[in-house]
């Protein structure tokens, strides 16, 4: 018999087409090819993190299809402010760091992960941030992912809670507040790291498998709001560098294909998790053959 090789698994970012991701894993598991650890960004840092806490798929699916959007925008705009600085240039201080406090999504977090750190988890597990003060990529991870040979400007931690890691990786700069976590302000990983393939390879896992939801293009053109126009923005300069480490470290790529989803469209998260389990299934011939051969 075959010895299955051991795979990576890295979940990139996408906001809520990450939701996409839960079905990748659910038709992963269905064929017993669990990952021997898993890196996310941002929206795939989320369910990277829910995943390796313990909960099982079903529960994430539930909480993502149940989840409304007063469980996450705590907003952080006061409209008093907002007037005085249009008309007081030194008010414009005053004008908030992001548009989501995201002290909502972090409490959230942290009761279903039941506070857990990085050293108690079921997998080895990687989540990426930004500090947007150095320009460092800020790596959240268990210390057996940290490679021998690490890159330059990145930052490993291993000892902050998964809901803090998740929070600052799915800090969309002028969406959400940036995460303070001592001297560093965290902000969305995408920015330099959207498909944390890298990670995995300086691991030395014998497969590096990227499910890239890639950047969003608006098929309808209506991007007529501030936030859409950020989530664009940071999408747009992640594809990139996302495309050349692809290129560099993965051994496969699945592609949901979901576009036209924006940070609102809480009803399209089943048709996202249906998308992102119909491409594990066709890319699981290709997946299988890697995986098994000598």
């Amino acid at each position: 018999m075959n010895r299955r090789k051991t795979f990576g698994l890295a979940l990139s970012g996408g906001s809520l087409r990450g939701a996409a991701h839960i079905g990748v894993l659910k038709v992963l598991e269905q064929e017993g090819l669990r990952p021997d650890c898993i890196a996310g960004t941002s929206a795939g840092g989320v369910i990277a993190g829910l995943y390796a806490s313990g909960l099982t798929l079903d529960m994430v699916e539930y909480k993502a299809k149940s989840i409304r959007k007063a469980d996450y925008l705590d907003v952080n705009i006061n409209p008093l402010d907002m007037i005085f600085s249009s008309f007081c240039c030194r008010n414009f201080l005053k004008i908030p760091s992001g548009i989501i406090k995201g002290n909502l999504i972090e409490k959230a977090l942290e009761i279903l992960t039941n506070g857990r750190g990085f050293n108690n988890l079921r997998l080895p597990t990687a989540i990426i941030s930004v500090d947007i003060k150095t320009g460092e990529k800020v790596v959240f991870t268990s210390k057996e992912l940290i490679p021998e040979t690490k890159s330059k400007d990145t930052v490993y931690i291993t000892n902050r809670s998964l809901a803090e890691a998740m929070r600052a990786s799915i800090s969309i700069p002028g969406i959400f507040v940036p995460k303070k976590i001592g001297n560093r302000l965290l902000v969305d990983g995408g920015i330099k790291d959207n498909v944390p393939v890298e990670i995995l390879r300086r691991n030395n896992v014998d497969i590096v498998v990227a499910v890239d939801l890639k950047f969003a293009s608006q098929r309808d053109e209506e991007i007529d709001n501030l936030i859409e126009i950020l989530i664009q923005t940071t999408d747009i300069m992640g594809q990139e560098i996302s495309n050349l480490k692809i290129e560099l470290f993965a051994d496969m790529v699945i592609d949901p294909g979901i576009y036209d989803v924006n940070l609102t469209d809480i009803h399209m998260i089943p048709e996202c998790i249906k998308k992102g389990a119909e491409a594990t299934q066709q890319a699981l011939p290709k997946l299988k053959a890697l995986l098994l051969d000598n």
